[in-house]
């Protein structure tokens, strides 16, 4: 209930202050990730180490769930910035970023917009 109570609140946020997504630099930064999730969450899954469990068990042991955060935060940062490297990359080709990532190419999308419903 906390996780869904949290992504309603950003989302509240965001919905209210529209303008920041325009304006400011973090703004500009989260409207790019959120364009780009399918990019975040597809491509994270080949970068993050398969060890990744054993860390959890490892901040769980601890005890110290400040500790946990700010060690999900740091790695949370390259992983993303990474991911959205990589995700430009491959839609930097048409016929990789379809197959890859689900996105269609302008023309067919052009098109589309052009048919009668």
């Amino acid at each position: 209930m906390i996780r869904i109570l949290a992504v309603v609140i950003v989302w509240m946020f965001f919905f209210r202050h529209q303008e920041m997504c325009v304006t400011s630099r973090i703004g500009k930064f989260l409207s790019l990730v959120g364009r780009r999730s399918v990019d975040v969450y597809y491509i994270h899954f080949f970068i993050l180490p398969d060890a990744l469990s054993e860390w959890g068990q490892y901040f769980d042991f601890v005890g110290t769930p400040i500790l946990g955060f700010l060690c999900a935060s740091v790695l949370a940062i390259p992983v993303t910035l990474i991911s959205l490297g990589l995700g430009a990359i491959i839609r930097l080709s048409p016929l990789t970023s379809t197959i890859m990532l689900g996105v269609r190419p302008k023309n067919i999308v052009g098109k589309l917009k052009n048919c009668p419903n």
